[in-house]
This record gives structure tokens, sequence and C-alpha cells, in this order.
């Protein structure tokens, strides 16, 4: 599902300061694998990403981490200028309806690896096996990509009669991944294994909600690596507890509700005259009667990159 239109126009908004989500996956492409008509958007994708390791290389699992660790920051800064506090908590471990379509080999290795390196691997390894980076493609390994193609697909199925719904905010495509709700309770999931890591190895972190337009990218390979900040206690991977949502106050009065997926939602409650956004006017209006933006996305990324990238989103 995407998200909500005042979200995403807020999304739109401040996401503009950072790395682009689907330019900085584009960057990582290995040049072997790039095109030759393709060749001129890669290398515009390496500069606007400043410092990318090739996918299939040391460091890229540990830069997985630190870059989405970011997106997660911003994310809590940005959400409750939309008037939403507590929506799309983080999946506290994998939802059930997701387990039930990988197979049960595959996700027992999965669940044990991610524990194993946790207990004793290093951070590259831990982003290495989550995305099946720099080697890390055994069984059980690449979570991240398997499950944003599974859940491209089990959305395609449910919104059959309302693909609006989906428009523009694909799982299977980076360019547009980012605006739908599931992107950020798996995100939020990883970002919290990896603050696992970081509390078992006594490495400072942190999740806090981040403003996007700070300038806030590493200015060199493994300058993310040091941030001053206290560490923020983190269950076991099997028992998360849910973002540091409440980042700042607004007028919305917030219901986080569970969806059919075990994911979290946020329904504004009706006011007295019939709207639902927590003002006076039609639903999902404002307070001058004006509906949010709704989204325009258009992908930046030649169509061979997309098409590249999208192949690493597939399941199983």
């Amino acid at each position: 599902m995407r998200v909500p239109p005042a979200l995403y126009a807020a999304m739109m908004q401040h996401h503009a300061h950072g790395v682009p989500h689907a330019e900085w996956h584009a960057a990582r492409i290995p040049k072997d694998l790039v095109p030759v008509n393709a060749r001129v958007a890669w290398e515009a994708a390496r500069k606007v990403a400043k410092y990318p390791v090739d996918w299939n290389t040391p460091g890229a699992g540990l830069e997985f981490l630190e870059f989405h660790r970011t997106m997660m920051r911003n994310f809590l800064w940005i959400r409750p200028q939309a008037g939403l506090t507590s929506a799309f908590a983080p999946w506290p471990e994998l939802p059930e309806w997701l387990r039930k379509l990988l197979p049960e080999d595959y996700l027992n290795a999965c669940l044990f690896g991610i524990k194993e390196r946790i207990a004793g691997g290093s951070a590259d390894e831990l982003g290495g096996f989550l995305e099946a980076t720099g080697g890390f493609n055994g069984l059980g390994s690449n979570i991240h990509n398997i499950a944003h193609g599974l859940i491209a697909l089990d959305e395609v199925k449910r919104h059959k009669s309302t693909p609006g719904n989906l428009a523009d905010a694909g799982m299977d495509d980076p360019s547009t991944a980012h605006h739908n709700e599931h992107f950020w309770l798996l995100h939020g999931w990883i970002d919290n294994l990896y603050a696992s890591w970081q509390r078992k190895n006594n490495e400072p972190h942190d999740q806090s909600p981040l403003n996007p337009m700070l300038g806030n990218e590493p200015e060199m390979p493994g300058d993310h690596m040091h941030m001053a900040s206290a560490p923020i206690p983190v269950a076991s991977p099997h028992d998360m507890p849910h973002a540091h949502a409440d980042a700042a106050p607004t007028h919305a009065h917030p219901d986080p509700r569970t969806d059919e997926h075990g994911g979290s939602t946020h329904i504004h409650e009706p006011d007295k005259k019939g709207g639902s956004d927590g003002k006076n006017g039609k639903n999902g209006e404002g307070e001058k009667g004006k509906k949010p933006p709704q989204p325009t996305h258009k992908p930046t990324l030649a169509p061979a990159l997309r098409a590249i990238l999208r192949a690493r989103f597939n399941p199983l």
C-alpha cells in the first residue's frame, strides 16, 4: 500500500535533500554488469551517491545498513511533519504472512544466519547476509531483496481491483519502494537488527529522528562508522521493540492499528463535522478544504538500470 498522501508529499519534499534511494542502489551495480547504453546514467548515479561500494565487494554490507539507517532516521523526522507520530512502526519480527511465503528451509537458515552474525559476525557480514552482498549468497541470505519481491507479488494479488493503491509504490522497484508502507516496516526491522549488533559489540549508534536537510551523508567511506551518540537498548532479533516513534508533537490524533498483514497503519479519528483528518472538512482534506498533494513521482533511472535492480528485487 502507498503511504498516505500527506506523508508522501512530505517525503517528496524532504528526501530531495539526500541521496535518492534508486540512484544509490544503481550506483552500487558493478560496472561489468552495466550495459553500454546505460553507462552515462550509471556514472551520474555514482556521482550522486559520492562513494558507492559495489554490491559484490567487501564493505557493501555495512554501506547497505548505514544508508538505510539514514533513511529510517530521516523518515522518523519527516513523519510528524505529516501529522503522524506512531504509524508504520517496524516489524518486531518477520510477520507470519510473509513467513508463509518462504520455503521452510530458507526461513530457518535465514533466522539462524541473522542470529549467528549478530552474536559473532561483523556489521559488514550482517548487512551482506541480509542483502546478499560481498559473496553472501548462501541459503538463508538475501531476505531484504526476497521480501521486497514477495511483498510486491502479494500486493498485486490483493489489489487487483484497486491498482491505484500501488501507483508509484511498487516494492519491486527501488525507484518507488520507499513510497510503500511495507518498506518502512521491513527496513525498521532490519535497522533494529543492526542496532542489536551494535549493542552487542558496544558500538555507538543513533536511531533518533534526523532532519534530511542537514546534509547527513558521510564525506568519505567509513566516516559513518563512528557516530557519537549513546546506544539505544534493543532486544534480540526475535523480540524487537517498535522504533522510537513519537518524535514531535502534532495536531493529529494518531491511532495505530494492525492491518491484515500485521503491519501498523495510521487511521485518523473522524472529527465532529465528519472529517477524518482531525480537522474540519471532508475526508482527507486540510483546514481550507484542500486535499493533500497526490503522488506524481516519475522514476528517474534509465530503463536498463531499473531492469537490473528489479531483477535483484525478485523472490525465490
